[in-house]
């Protein structure tokens, strides 16, 4: 997707992932070189096995439930496997970083470090709501943070489970939490679009006040966006205005990082947030599968693009979504991605 949405004129994504020495491996090798991609830090380990993701669908193209076998990443992406390199040699020069929760905890919470370090923003994607829980050592550095509800709920209980802190869940979230214990994935109707027969403006208000109390945890953790993808409802952004985001010496054209917490006189913290409406489908629903790993493709490019206000890169992502559901999807291979600026990556060659 980011490859797709970035310009010709824009240098290649650096791409770093493990592939396994198997016939899958060498047909997504083969599948990646064709892209506009850099694979120079994707590893092939000699008897790992290539990671693998069995999605079933029902017939509308919702995922009804899935298996993962990610083992090899865990086990092989780790800073003495291929992340210490990339951290030294691509991440200083980098303008973005996009990671996501496959990798294991310790490996996760390193990356995003080395690039907090360099100064270089950061994209994180959740994955699902057990492994959601890895990203809480990460959230201090994060620029963007990209969760559905339900994972977001796990973090912000994770968050106060290790601060010692109570957390309490709203009635809708609550609901929707049920729904996942039980086995079944939340439809839109626990998300309160209305389809159950009430009042659509009313319960999405409620909704969004539900999550901005659980965004609320991830901000005060020092992460700058929340971007929660929210299905049928499209997706919601929560950020601290009160922040002040001064650019500094150093800082990468996007201008997202570095912060200091600003409060009122009160001492509370004011969390904004902007809804943005999911948009009509330009054809029918293939499938759902891969729409939240395009969302935050289309987020990226249009920072690494455009280096909007932080709502407007979200609309982007939107919109990059809307379109991928009517489309083949394509399942999840990457762990990371990074955008180096092309004169760097002249000097690099």
């Amino acid at each position: 997707c980011l490859c797709q949405l970035l310009p010709t004129s824009h240098p290649p994504p650096l791409f770093c992932t493990v592939l396994g020495e198997d016939v899958s491996g060498a047909a997504l090798m083969a599948s990646l070189q064709q892209m506009r991609l850099d694979t120079s830090h994707v590893r092939v380990v000699q008897g790992a096995t290539t990671p693998t993701v069995l999605a079933i669908l029902d017939r509308g193209g919702e995922l009804v439930s899935c298996v993962a076998d990610v083992q090899s990443v865990e086990e092989h992406l780790t800073p003495a496997g291929g992340l210490g390199s990339l951290a030294q040699d691509a991440l200083p020069r980098a303008s973005l970083l996009v990671c996501e929760a496959n990798l294991a905890p310790a490996s996760l919470q390193f990356l995003c470090a080395a690039a907090h370090a360099s100064e270089v923003p950061i994209i994180l994607e959740p994955v699902s709501v057990p492994k959601s829980k890895r990203v809480v050592g990460c959230l201090p550095y994060l620029t963007f943070i990209t969760p559905n509800a339900m994972e977001l709920v796990s973090i912000a209980e994770e968050v106060c489970k290790q601060s010692n802190k109570p957390f309490v869940l709203g009635p809708m979230l609550s609901k929707v939490q049920q729904h996942a214990i039980h086995g079944s994935y939340a439809d839109s109707s626990s998300l309160g679009d209305g389809s159950n027969g009430s009042s659509n403006g009313g319960d999405l208000e409620h909704l969004l006040e539900e999550l901005a109390q659980c965004a609320a945890v991830l901000l005060q953790a020092g992460t700058q966006h929340v971007l929660v993808t929210l299905g049928s409802r499209g997706a919601a952004i929560f950020s601290c205005p009160l922040r002040l985001r001064g650019k500094q010496q150093g800082h990468s054209s996007l201008d997202l990082n570095g912060h200091e917490q600003a409060r009122r006189e009160d001492g509370l913290e004011v969390v904004e947030c902007v809804h943005l409406p999911a948009l009509p489908p330009l054809g029918p629903v293939v499938s759902t599968s891969g729409a939240g790993d395009t969302l935050v493709g289309g987020l990226a490019a249009a920072l690494l693009t455009e280096g909007l206000a932080c709502h407007e890169p979200s609309v982007a992502a939107v919109e990059a979504a809307s379109e991928a559901i009517t489309a083949s999807a394509i399942g999840r291979v990457g762990i990371a991605s990074l955008a180096i600026p092309e004169q760097q990556q002249q000097q690099q060659q």
